[in-house]
């Protein structure tokens, strides 16, 4: 570190440089006498003897600057600053789950044991530890009302990802808004016109043409938008081109697997802001004519296109399956078959072997073929079946007729029939659905030789289907209100109005958190973790627990300072909170919601962690009480205080042999904090003990004014003179009594998780711990810090008017403090303010947390406003932490086999780390906010490093948060901002031959 510049010498001679310069004068004037400090002769000693009063008066000369500064300081009235304790917050937890709770009180006394002293913290507040555990949570967006999960599981000690609170960007919502109908067949088709109709609602069909509400089909790789849609005068027309769910087999018994009811989603565009309800939902569908899916037998597949269903020879029983299972399935349905009839001949003879073999048998001379004609054989007699679930069943077909083959008429065939209600699916050729088997049952002569068979072709059979104004109703009807759902089919049913769509519950940006047990008792501690790189301006916020009558607001006290900081929120648990689903997640929730209407812009906290059961907790250690008494009293008495870096005393000074009763009486009445009394058994007053106050100085204090002084550097009380200032005049008794408050100073600045050790019985506590490190703990101020003061004072007359006037004042609050800028207006995001005033103060722990500043922050603003020499409203400062700049570096150096190469890379990365630390250290100056290395800067650097070959090549990559995001930019096109404070970040050393 750098010399203070109060500490200077004027003279920094010493004895030895006195004496080597009398050697060297001694060899010039007389150089025949030869100077000996070893054995010295006379000369020799009158020469040491005046270099020892030379060094005295030397010393006495140095003493010079510090006296006259120990005369300034007396001059300005100045004190030391005292101690400050550091600070952070702590856990508890429970032994057990069994136990409902357990009350810690305020000043109960922990301890870490970390640096292996004893480190004494007091809890600032009461609080009830709880059993209670989170077990669910969730975001909700005021614009959308949709919801937002931030984590996957959660538990009493709840981390999580730090994510924005209140900032959706990257965030993905959760549910939607809409009406999922189903139906067994109605649905099952692709590019044929599929009908909605949603009656009694005008304006809705007037949406949906605006294209406020989208359509999806349920498919095998799930919900797909509809290919097209148009809107009617009653409804909607949709079309889908994707597949429907098919029919599965069980490989194990080949029992067929019904799919799922097709479902047809109607979802919502927008959030939803009114109640939209229609009179009745119908559907329907109709279907052009398509070609079959399947044709043939067990034995044999046909081309669907052209096909002779019972082969070129006609056998009695013959059959034939035909299916189109997207129309056949469909119950009730008018459905067309038409295909274009033809006939063709097969002369059916005996083989040649056949006739040989015929002869061996009769021994006859064999005739000639040529000369015998054959009867002509024609289907006499078809049947048309489906199947039943039982037996195949003849169906009623409107131009069907058993003998329509009989005759070998040609021509287009129209056939027209009702699928029947109880037409079910059956296996054929191992394929599973709904089929109509054609079936040979009379072919006179179908079996004689020879024979011409007459045999039937089907070319281009397709089918059509249509309702013919028959409507239905959605066999089932589900309504999504963001995450939940409720069944509505049996209104749909029965034709009953029924509101589609709802206003979301969720109105306002909150986070919404669910507790499995009530809290039975208080006050409770929630603790919020918010990154240190959360930035001002804060989210003004309330906090809400469900009631029987829907979410009430608790009063608390806000820790976070509207969660700007990490902190705890303080609150007493309401008695009509009452168990609640939300979300499927059922438990007593609360929630955090952010105010609607801000009068500047907001920036999301950055939350890390949320946690019950949490208490801010001081490195302060309340001594027990120390009673003084007096031999004899004299003017201007002093006492000796037990403990180290004092932060403050209550004094009670022992007055009942000054006060009469009536004055006794008055101060009860009127000042009973201030009062402290001890009786005996018959009442009578044996002490009476007056709190009396600290004071700076006793130069203005009067006769009647209980004041003292207590000087911490000696750790001394000091009172008046008992003429002109009160003193303590009780000798038959104690005469006074001191409390003292003493804190640790920077040993106070403790680890994370040091904190975990109570030094008292604490009932039922398990676990303590301290999830961040302590800090804030400063030493009593220095005299070199007191110094400034007194510069700033005679520099300024105590008026803040220049921004080097602030900046000096601030930097001597407190040891902590590295720098400190001062930005009017504009915020820390460069967006205008008039009147803003910006103090911006980098802490020298600011790596650990923002504690420190958080608890500085306050007296900084007071300081300020009470002591500007322009009239500044409060409203209009604003104590900030610079803006940080997270500067990586990627370099690329040639390799030298003379060097190790690995130790180089490692030096190089020590080096960046260092020169851009913007906290000073020795041999380094840090960096003042606002103040950005280049380029050519860091390049130097690197080059310095002993061993390294020069820098070929380096990228510099800069990244900073403003109200729009994080950014990564280069360092050349970083944008001016007097808020940005250089951080180092990650750097990599590469080499390359």
């Amino acid at each position: 570190m750098a010399k203070d510049s109060f500490s200077v010498n004027l003279d920094n001679r010493t004895e030895e440089d006195i004496i080597e310069r009398i050697r060297q004068l001694a060899q010039s004037y007389v150089p025949q006498w030869h100077f000996d400090t070893e054995n010295p002769d006379i000369g020799s000693t009158i020469a040491l003897l005046f270099a020892e009063q030379t060094m005295r008066n030397i010393k006495h000369f140095n003493h010079i600057l510090p006296r006259y500064h120990a005369q300034l300081i007396n001059l300005l009235g100045l004190s030391l600053m005292p101690a400050q304790p550091s600070g952070t917050v702590v856990f508890m937890d429970l032994i057990a789950d069994t136990m409902e709770g357990t009350f810690v009180p305020a000043g109960t006394k922990l301890l870490s044991m970390d640096t292996g002293e004893r480190i004494v913290f007091e809890t600032t507040a009461p609080l009830y530890v709880s059993n209670s555990k989170f077990v669910g949570g969730f975001l909700t967006k005021r614009e959308d009302g949709r919801v937002y999960n931030f984590t996957q599981e959660m538990e009493d000690s709840l981390y999580f990802d730090p994510f924005p609170l209140f900032d959706f960007t990257n965030m993905k919502a959760t549910g939607e808004d809409s009406i999922i109908l189903s139906h067994p067949y109605i649905f099952d088709i692709e590019n044929e016109d599929i009908t909605l109709d949603l009656l009694g609602n005008e304006a809705l069909l007037s949406k949906i043409r605006d294209g406020k509400f989208s359509f999806l089909f349920e498919g095998p790789d799930g919900f797909k938008p509809v290919s097209d849609y148009r809107v009617t005068s009653t409804g909607v027309i949709l079309q889908k081109d994707f597949s429907c769910l098919v029919n599965e087999v069980n490989p194990e018994d080949g029992e067929l697997i019904p799919h799922e009811t097709t479902r047809l989603k109607m979802m919502a565009n927008d959030s939803i802001i009114e109640t939209i309800s229609v009179d009745e939902i119908n559907i329907s569908s109709s279907g052009s004519p398509r070609k079959m899916d399947f044709v043939g037998n067990e034995e044999e597949n046909y081309r669907e296109d052209i096909f002779a269903p019972f082969s070129d020879k006609l056998d009695l029983y013959k059959e034939c399956y035909i299916n189109l299972e997207n129309y056949f399935m469909k119950q009730g349905a008018q459905l067309t078959l038409e295909f274009d009839l033809y006939f063709d001949t097969n002369n059916v003879n005996l083989s040649q072997r056949e006739v040989d073999e015929s002869l061996k048998i009769i021994k006859r001379k064999p005739k000639n073929q040529n000369d015998e004609v054959g009867p002509d054989v024609y289907p006499d007699e078809v049947s048309m079946c489906y199947y039943n679930g039982s037996a195949w069943r003849r169906m009623d077909v409107e131009g069907f007729d058993i003998r329509m083959f009989a005759k070998g008429s040609e021509g287009h065939i129209k056939l027209t029939f009702e699928a029947p209600k109880d037409w079910q699916s059956v296996d054929v050729a191992g394929r599973a659905g709904h089929y109509i088997r054609f079936q040979l049952l009379q072919s006179y002569n179908c079996y004689m030789v020879p024979s011409i068979h007459h045999y039937p072709i089907f070319k281009n059979l397709k089918c059509s289907y249509e309702y013919k104004g028959e409507v239905f109703k959605p066999t089932e009807a589900v309504l999504v209100n963001g995450n939940s759902h409720s069944d509505v089919s049996n209104k749909v049913l029965v034709g009953e109005s029924i509101d589609i769509f709802h206003p979301s519950p969720y109105i306002d940006n909150a986070l919404y958190l669910c507790l499995d047990k009530p809290l039975l008792n208080g006050p409770i501690g929630l603790y919020v973790g918010i990154t240190s790189d959360t930035s001002v301006p804060c989210q003004p916020f309330s906090l809400e627990y469900m009631a029987r009558d829907g979410f009430k607001q608790i009063q608390l006290e806000d820790g976070t300072h509207n969660l700007s900081q990490s902190g705890v929120i303080r609150f007493l648990p309401p008695e009509d909170i009452v168990k609640r689903t939300i979300e499927e997640q059922e438990g007593y929730w609360f929630r955090l919601v952010a105010a609607r209407n801000t009068t500047y812009e907001v920036i999301p906290p950055v939350l890390n962690q949320l946690k019950i059961n949490a208490v801010e907790v001081l490195n302060v250690d309340s001594k027990e009480e120390q009673v003084f008494y007096l031999d004899e009293i004299v003017p201007n008495m002093s006492f000796d205080l037990e403990g180290k870096n004092i932060l403050d005393a209550d004094v009670w000074v022992n007055e009942k042999n000054v006060l009469t009763k009536e004055q006794m009486e008055g101060l009860m009445k009127n000042s009973p904090e201030k009062v402290h009394v001890n009786v005996d058994i018959l009442g009578a007053i044996q002490n009476f003990y007056v709190k009396w106050d600290e004071v700076d100085s006793l130069e203005f204090s009067g006769k009647e004014d209980r004041h003292y002084i207590l000087n911490r550097v000696t750790n001394k009380i000091f009172f008046g003179d008992g003429l002109y200032t009160k003193t303590p005049t009780v000798m038959d008794g104690p005469a006074f009594v001191v409390f003292v408050r003493s804190c640790d100073g920077e040993n106070g600045n403790v680890n994370e998780g040091s904190i975990n050790q109570s030094m008292e019985y604490l009932e039922f506590i398990g676990d303590i711990t301290n999830p961040l490190p302590a800090s804030g703990g400063n030493n009593i101020e220095s005299f070199q810090n007191i110094l400034k003061h007194g510069a700033n004072l005679l520099s300024n007359s105590g008026r803040l008017v220049s921004s080097s006037d602030f900046i000096r004042d601030i930097s001597a609050m407190s040891n902590n403090i590295e720098h400190v800028a001062v930005v009017s207006g504009v915020d820390q995001y460069l967006r205008e303010y008039t009147n803003r005033i910006n103090i911006i103060v980098l802490m020298k722990d600011f790596e650990k947390n923002s504690l420190t500043f958080q608890r500085l922050a306050p007296s900084i603003k007071r300081y300020v406003v009470e002591n500007s020499e322009l009239t500044i409203s409060e409203d209009d400062v604003f104590v900030v932490e610079p803006l940080k700049v997270k500067i990586s570096v990627d370099a690329w150096i040639r390799r030298d086999l003379s060097e190790d190469s690995f130790v180089v890379m490692e030096e190089m990365k020590r080096v960046l780390n260092e020169y851009l630390n913007p906290i000073s250290s020795e041999g380094h100056h840090g960096w003042n906010i606002g103040v950005i290395p280049r380029r050519k800067q860091i390049f130097m650097k690197l080059n310095s490093v002993t061993g390294a070959n020069r820098v070929e090549r380096m990228e510099i990559v800069a990244e900073y948060t403003d109200a729009n995001g994080t950014h990564n930019v280069s360092l050349e096109d970083l944008p001016n901002n007097a808020f940005f404070v250089v951080v180092s970040g990650e750097h990599r050393i590469h080499t390359f031959n």
